[in-house]
């Protein structure tokens, strides 16, 4: 077994052993806290695992289900929703379904998009404040259960006990969702923080109008607007000069690909100062620190390794090398390789790459299969070395 599998593995052992001892330490909080109100209790049985799973899904489905009819009445369409490892998939008036079994605890989300592609200025608002709304519809609407759900617990007090073990779980929760949502992990932003980092930088949004735009069909990255692209490259100089340390912010990070890669994809006509902007990420990334970064990050390394030969700079064949096994995930590294040797060695691997299984060009490679999100473009940018090849 390959060692990134058995880190896998012990990874899921301890995650499962870790549910488990969370199952008994609310179990036991529970018991605490209704003798402080003088109730009685028994030991830990399947009623208490019972009250935990249903309280966890109830927590999770209203917070979702929330966001998706936010969105829905602000005027952006949802695609895919997952709900305790529930993958729904909304496609021409179907419904597809995929259960994921080990992400039953990773909560959920809602990939919004927006019906109309963005062309003014007018639009840009009016999509801001709905996307906006819809996002911090789902922490409100948890705080309003977590109020209730406490309340409920105490008028019950002298209820049968599953009743009351049930509430308070479901205020357990509704309080962790609440402070999950105003906190960051990585990539990973709660609803809260999001929402205020929405109107504290503009650019934030436009990287999501650009990202979720790009998931829509086939070619759909040439169905971002003039308007868009424009705009996130104003935004991204303006905040180029504001950052030193671009590489460290992922939004940036983000961003600066979306721009490299239209400009090498559509053929966008970019001006200096992005070329610059180009020019300095190249300059500023430690290569010897690049398996240490961000994902986004690594996948830009690669992209600006093809800019380089795209632009017959031959400062790509010093770069190469670095990227040798800098994602955990062994099926991502393996389609770097393969597309690295066709893009800058010429080797013949279109089979391979061109095989849908084989796509996986990050960590969320499974919800991008079914999604068909970022394979697309890495299909557009193979046509077009493929044909400056030929």
């Amino acid at each position: 077994m390959k060692k990134s599998n058995i880190k896998k593995r012990i990874y899921q052992i301890v995650g499962i052993t870790i549910y488990i001892c969370i199952i008994f330490l609310v179990g036991k909080m529970t018991r605490v806290f209704l003798k402080e109100f003088k109730y009685e209790m028994g030991e830990f049985n399947i009623a208490t695992l019972g009250c935990f799973i249903g309280a966890y899904v109830v927590c999770v489905l209203v917070h979702e289900l929330v966001h998706l009819i936010s969105f829905l009445l602000t005027g952006f369409s949802v695609v895919a929703a997952e709900i305790c490892g529930i993958l729904l998939l909304f496609l021409h008036r179907k419904i597809k379904v995929k259960i994921n079994f080990r992400r039953i605890m990773s909560g959920g989300w809602i990939l919004p998009l927006m019906k109309k592609n963005i062309i003014s200025l007018q639009q840009y608002k009016h999509y801001k404040r709905g996307f906006s709304f819809a996002l911090i519809m789902g922490p409100v609407v948890s705080c309003v259960m977590m109020v209730f759900s406490l309340l409920i617990n105490i008028k019950l007090k002298n209820s049968d006990i599953w009743y009351r073990q049930f509430f308070f779980l479901l205020f357990f929760f509704s309080a962790g969702f609440v402070i999950s949502s105003v906190l960051k992990k990585g990539n990973s932003r709660g609803d809260v923080y999001s929402f205020f980092l929405l109107q504290k930088r503009e650019i934030l949004f436009l990287v999501q109008i650009c990202e979720n735009i790009d998931t829509e069909k086939e070619k759909n990255i040439f169905k971002i607007s003039d308007y868009l692209v424009g705009e996130l490259e104003k935004e991204l100089q303006f905040q180029a000069k504001k950052n030193s340390n671009l590489l460290e912010d992922d939004i940036i990070v983000s961003a600066i690909n979306i721009i490299l890669m239209r400009y090498i994809i559509c053929g966008d006509i970019i001006d200096s100062s992005t070329k610059e902007l180009f020019e300095h990420c190249i300059n500023t990334l430690e290569t010897d620190k690049i398996r240490f970064m961000e994902e986004e990050c690594k996948i830009l390394f690669i992209h600006l390794i093809y800019y380089l030969k795209y632009e017959d700079d031959n400062r790509w064949e010093t770069l190469v090398p670095y990227t040798i096994n800098i994602f955990d995930d062994d099926g991502v590294n393996q389609y770097y390789k393969a597309q690295i040797n066709q893009i800058c060695y010429l080797e013949n691997n279109l089979e391979f790459l061109n095989e849908r299984e084989n796509i996986k060009t990050s960590s969320f490679w499974e919800i991008e299969h079914l999604l068909n999100i970022q394979q697309q473009d890495e299909r557009n940018l193979l046509e077009v070395f493929c044909e400056s090849i030929n």
